[in-house]
């Protein structure tokens, strides 16, 4: 038989207060979105604003469920397991002794479908910051089988969880060797080991000197400043892999016009306008093109103050600080006008021809890896306009480039079904596991 109670009927809060000590170490406790109670870092408790804190009593209250105020309606709730007992937690995260239940039936119930549209009716609309309090939680109504229905759910769901568990790894394994073929690809095309060469072609030597020549034309034609420091010579034990004959190793500033990151504008996001100029962010630059739907937008007139930054078709951005550092963009031919924030830095090549060689050579594990060993600063989370300048850059013949490229892109397509084929089956797992729930605590 199954019953209808409300969750203040299995869930009695608790709350044992802790002031902080600033020489102690505390481990803080967070809750993820698919409801794992865990401890999310260690802090001394000098370095703790709050004071007033909670403790987690897993010896006086061994089932003891959490949730976060702000997360619950994204899946922040969960059972607390044995390494957070005696951690600490703010007062936006309630706890509760679980009775009456079974505390793993509770748990996947919380996982539920039925559960997830519920909270969802709870959760305020239209506001920064969604919270909800336990007092609103805690009326919500639950189902409860006998002891042995609750067990035989418990089971039947722990059954389905496993296998979709070895699911889940099995997808990572195949996430992780479809990453390692696509750097495989990256560096055999880089290199010159993805298509033949043809000995009848021009040499890259002579692709240099046309580009080089082009550059002083424009130094000339005072299309770009001159630059009157030297180079040093690329000496053999910089190059870091061997290349076809025809090819050659030039340093990036020889190829381009223009490195450089963009700036913050005075007044940094309070000058931001609902349209304008696109102002380019890290996290508009991503490895397979700009995403511009959440682009900032600065008045005309501070763009145009801030010309030496202006993006233009054709460009390369590479991010150079934070976390997304290394991702880089090919800006796209029906791209008007744009500037660039001071963690993007724009790449502007003399040739437009060799560009998306360029590209793909920046995407490739060579120049990745090289860009972690230079990152400049204590933090290591910065990339040098002089380290920029120095990188090698290894230059097939234009023919060849163009080989490459249209192999690359065939090839880097067949990793993308792969990964969309594992997109979908995991999907497929989740809705299988959401139509179990629903099925196990259908009432």
């Amino acid at each position: 038989m199954i019953k209808r109670v409300k969750l203040k009927d299995v869930l009695k809060q608790y709350r044992i207060i802790h002031w902080i000590n600033d020489n102690k170490e505390y481990g803080q406790v967070t809750v993820s979105q698919t409801g794992e109670v865990r401890i999310r870092g260690y802090k001394k408790g000098i370095n703790i604003g709050r004071k007033r804190q909670f403790i987690v009593d897993l010896d006086r209250h061994p089932n003891t469920l959490l949730f976060i105020r702000q997360g619950v309606y994204k899946g922040g709730i969960g059972v607390a397991p044995p390494e957070v007992n005696q951690c600490v937690v703010t007062e936006n995260m309630p706890m509760f002794d679980i009775v009456g239940v079974k505390p793993r039936y509770l748990s996947l119930y919380l996982k539920s479908p039925q559960f997830n549209d519920n909270v969802n009716k709870l959760a305020p609309l239209g506001t920064a910051q969604k919270a909800i309090h336990e007092k609103r939680l805690l009326e919500l109504e639950i189902p409860i089988h006998s002891e042995v229905e609750q067990e035989k759910i418990i089971s039947k769901i722990e059954f389905i969880l496993e296998k979709k568990n070895r699911l889940s790894y099995k997808i990572s394994e195949n996430r992780n060797l479809i990453d390692r073929l696509r750097e495989a690809i990256l560096r055999e095309a880089v290199s010159g080991q993805l298509v033949p060469q043809d000995p009848n072609e021009d040499s890259a030597s002579a692709l240099l000197h046309k580009i080089q020549f082009e550059k002083e034309q424009m130094v000339k034609d005072k299309r770009i400043k001159p630059d009157y420091k030297k180079l040093p010579p690329i000496a053999d034990k910089e190059i870091p892999f061997e290349t076809p004959p025809g090819w050659v190793w030039a340093r990036l500033k020889e190829i381009t016009t223009k490195i450089g990151s963009g700036s913050t504008p005075r007044g940094g996001k309070k000058i931001y306008e609902k349209d304008g100029i696109p102002f380019i962010r890290s996290q508009n630059v991503w490895n397979t093109g700009l995403e511009l739907e959440d682009v900032a937008y600065i008045p005309d007139e501070i763009h145009k103050k801030m010309n030496a930054t202006h993006v233009f078709p054709g460009d390369i951005l590479l991010n150079i600080t934070g976390a997304s550092i290394g991702r880089t963009s090919i800006v796209s031919r029906d791209f008007k006008e744009g500037n660039v924030s001071q963690h993007v830095s724009i790449i502007r090549l003399v040739n437009p021809s060799v560009t998306k060689f360029i590209h793909f050579y920046l995407l490739s594990p060579y120049i990745q890896n090289r860009i972690m060993e230079v990152q400049v600063g204590i933090s290591r989370e910065g990339l040098s306009k002089k380290n920029m300048e120095l990188f090698l850059i290894p230059l097939p013949p234009i023919s060849e480039q163009y080989r490459i490229i249209d192999k690359l892109k065939k090839l880097l397509r067949s990793c993308k079904h792969l990964e969309n084929t594992i997109k979908e089956n995991e999907m497929n797992s989740e809705l299988l596991m959401d139509a179990m729930l629903k099925e196990a605590f259908n009432d």
